[in-house]
């Protein structure tokens, strides 16, 4: 079989990924396992986040299937952005400090036993398929699992503001600056409701917060839920825990959205972010699902959705052995 009928994938590299050289050495492993089993593999590492959209619009143009984003869940959205309304799909790896995606698709999170179990993914999402995968924007910016505004924005404000290098000790470091913040945060008021301050608020379709450390309600098939912390200072912060110990939520905090956009309006400038990554402060956030389709790559045998379908034919080298 020639190499122009093979299968394409582009594997997307961010170096600053995760602790140490893990996108690196996670991205080897990609292309020599994925190689052997019959694709066509190209490689980049771009060194500015700016120009990742573009890097990977470029290889959908070219006729690549997949792009593999090793990385976390700041580089998926990146590729992402680049991918909407294109026919190549984005397939994410788990390599980066936050991988909610990717453990949405059952990949291995690194720790022990992840470089035994590891190829074996590999190779399951190699024979795997592509889906309709929804996603949406809050003040333009895209995000594919969850956006936040308030206390826990600010945290990955300071987080960022403080950051050098690849990102390691996460959780640490999180703790730590959300203890800080949470002695004084002062909360924040929406100008459509009269009760208040508010902790704040969060519109996720990935059921994994924190790096999957936290577990939310889970949306009822395909959709968005917002939820709403009440409070201030350590108040809000222990009603927060105590909402996500319980696993319950008041109807007034936690609902369902409509496909429709939507926007609140804050009495001042609050942090935002999208999928962990800071976005700026704003007093307003207005909310839309995108219209234009973004396909995401799934591992064979993962029950994504009935939507799903296998882009690569039967003969094209994917399946491996």
């Amino acid at each position: 079989m020639s190499a122009t009928n093979k299968p394409r994938a582009l594997v997307l590299v961010n170096p600053r990924a995760g602790r140490g050289n893990r996108a690196q050495r996670g991205a080897r492993d990609v292309i020599q396992h994925w190689r052997r089993w019959g694709w066509q593999v190209e490689v980049q590492a771009p060194r500015r986040r700016a120009v990742v959209p573009e890097i990977v619009r470029a290889a959908a143009r070219r006729g690549v299937h997949v792009v593999l984003a090793a990385g976390g869940d700041g580089t998926y959205r990146l590729v992402a952005e680049g991918l909407l309304g294109t026919e190549a799909a984005l397939a994410p790896l788990p390599l980066g400090s936050r991988n909610v995606l990717a453990q949405a698709l059952g990949a291995p999170m690194p720790g022990p036993g992840w470089r035994w179990r590891w190829p074996r993914w590999l190779h399951a999402l190699a024979q795997g398929h592509a889906c309709p995968y929804p996603v949406a924007r809050v003040n333009g910016h895209l995000f594919l699992s969850w956006a936040g505004w308030g206390f826990d924005a600010a945290v990955v404000h300071a987080l960022e503001r403080a950051r050098r290098g690849p990102r390691g000790g996460v959780v640490l470091r999180y703790l730590a600056a959300g203890w800080r913040i949470a002695r004084k945060w002062p909360g924040f008021w929406r100008r459509d409701d009269e009760t208040g301050p508010w902790w704040m608020g969060l519109l996720y379709q990935q059921p994994r917060y924190a790096g999957g450390y936290v577990r939310l309600p889970r949306p009822r098939g395909t959709g968005w839920w917002l939820w709403w912390v009440p409070g201030h200072g350590m108040f809000g912060l222990l009603h927060a825990l105590r909402g996500l110990i319980r696993g319950h939520h008041a109807p007034r905090e936690h609902g369902f959205m409509p496909a429709q956009p939507g926007s609140w309006h804050f009495d001042r400038a609050i942090p935002l972010h999208v999928d962990g990554d800071p976005a700026p402060i704003a007093t307003r956030v207005h909310w839309k699902p995108e219209p234009r389709a973004l396909w995401l790559w799934v591992p064979h045998g993962h029950p994504f959705g009935p939507e799903c379908y296998n882009r690569i034919t039967a003969n094209s080298g994917a399946e491996g052995t």
